[in-house]
C-alpha cells in the first residue's frame, strides 16, 4: 500500500519569497538603468551682468576729489530685483540672473570713470541710491527704474554745498537681460545729468573755497 505524504508547508512560502526577491531585483535594475540614462541633474549657473564699458565724459570746471555711492539695505546684494505692478509692495529676485556686484559698487565704478574723480581737495560727490529695479506691467512689458539723491560736499568737513534728486525710467522689454540693457542706458543718463548739473553751478573762488573747507 502506498502512502502519500502532503508537501511541506514551506514549499509555497519558499516560492513566494523567490518571486518577491526576483521582482525586487528587477525593480532596482530598472531604477539604476533609468538613472544611468538620464544622468545627474544639471545645475544651471545664473547669468552675471555688469554695466559694460564706459567712457569718460568731457571734464567740468569743477574738479571732484571722490565719488561715493551708498544704498539702502534691500539694495545691498547682487540680486537682480523686480516687482509686478499688481504687487507694488513686493520685491522679487530673478533666479537665473544676477549682478556682478552690488548696485552701489557698479554705479560707483562707472561714475568715477565718467566724471573723473581725481583725488585732491576738490568737492566730493555723494550719491544715495534710492531705487534700482525692473517693474513688470500686466501686459508683460517692463520698465527699469533708477532714483538717486546726489549731494556735493566739501572734502574736509563733509559740509553740504548743493543737492539734487534724479528719478529716471526706461522701457525694459520682457526679460532680465533687457532690464540690464535698460539699466546701462539709465546709468549713462544719470552720469550726463550729474555732469550737466555740476556745470550749471555758479563758478568762482567761493565754490572752490567751500569745496576745500
Amino acid at each position: 500500500m502506498r502512502i502519500f505524504l502532503p508537501a511541506p508547508l514551506s514549499a509555497p512560502l519558499s516560492g513566494l519569497r523567490s518571486g518577491l526577491v526576483s521582482g525586487l531585483i528587477l525593480s532596482l535594475s530598472a531604477l539604476l538603468l533609468s538613472a544611468c540614462v538620464s544622468g545627474p541633474a544639471v545645475r544651471v549657473e545664473p547669468a552675471v551682468y555688469d554695466l559694460g564699458r564706459v567712457e569718460a565724459l568731457p571734464a567740468t570746471p569743477l574738479a571732484l576729489s571722490a565719488v561715493d555711492v551708498h544704498a539702502p539695505s534691500w539694495l545691498d546684494s547682487r540680486a537682480m530685483q523686480y516687482r509686478r505692478s499688481d504687487e507694488p509692495a513686493r520685491r522679487q529676485n530673478f533666479i537665473e540672473s544676477r549682478w556682478a556686484a552690488t548696485p552701489a559698487e557698479l554705479l560707483a565704478v562707472t561714475l568715477r570713470q565718467q566724471l573723473g574723480a581725481a583725488g585732491g581737495e576738490g568737492c566730493r560727490l555723494r550719491v544715495e541710491l534710492e531705487e534700482w529695479i525692473q517693474v513688470f506691467d500686466n501686459n508683460g512689458q517692463s520698465r527699469q527704474q533708477l532714483a538717486a539723491q546726489v549731494a556735493l560736499r566739501s572734502s574736509r568737513s563733509d559740509g553740504l554745498i548743493e543737492r539734487r534728486g534724479f528719478s529716471l525710467e526706461q522701457a525694459a522689454g520682457t526679460s532680465a537681460r533687457e532690464g540690464v540693457s535698460a539699466t546701462i542706458v539709465l546709468e549713462k543718463q544719470l552720469a550726463a545729468g550729474i555732469q550737466s548739473w555740476l556745470q550749471s553751478l555758479p563758478k568762482g573762488k567761493d565754490l572752490a573755497a567751500r569745496c576745500k573747507a
